[in-house]
């Protein structure tokens, strides 16, 4: 029976979040703001999706790897 563990409102379950948290911290992220993506993305922790079009400065970290919600880079990433 597979563990889940509830991140940032999201079930999600504990060997991915395990596994994507490490490789998260593996990967330089750089801030960026939402309204500048083409298409939604996904944080890679949580898998939240992330509107491009989302009113006002809604924050968002990348890097080579992929994407990160703030609440994920604030509470999972190294700094």
């Amino acid at each position: 029976m597979a563990t889940w563990v509830q991140v940032n409102g999201a079930n999600v379950g504990k060997d991915f979040f395990d596994d994507n948290v490490r490789e998260a911290n593996t990967y330089d992220w750089r801030s960026i703001d939402a309204n500048i993506l083409h298409e939604h993305a996904h944080c890679m922790i949580c898998s939240v999706a992330i509107a491009p079009n989302a009113q006002g400065a809604m924050p968002l970290y990348k890097s080579n790897g992929g994407h990160l919600c703030e609440y994920c880079h604030d509470h999972f990433v190294e700094s």
